[in-house]
């Protein structure tokens, strides 16, 4: 989406690069309000996945360094958040 209270499709979609990973948040097919976290390697194969409840239809993400947390906006600004422990690779 191109904003919180939008449901055209935008021209991009925010993506986490960290290292040698990709992330994606990508919402469910069955309209639930949750969001699952996809991480890619250089290969394009997913290699990482999560789901988190509270929001759906992603239009932004921001990284906090400090707080080591990637947050998620969808619909009506709802957010999801994870730490960044969540998704690193080992």
């Amino acid at each position: 989406m191109p904003g919180p209270n939008e449901l055209s499709v935008a021209p991009d979609c925010p993506v986490l690069d960290w290292g040698d990973y990709t992330y994606w948040a990508v919402d469910h097919v069955d309209n639930r309000v949750a969001m699952s976290i996809l991480g890619y390697d250089t290969s394009n194969r997913i290699v990482k996945q999560i789901e988190k409840q509270g929001a759906r239809y992603i239009w932004q993400m921001t990284l906090d360094q400090t707080n080591e947390t990637l947050t998620c906006y969808g619909q009506v600004n709802n957010t999801i958040t994870v730490a960044l422990s969540e998704i690193q690779m080992s």
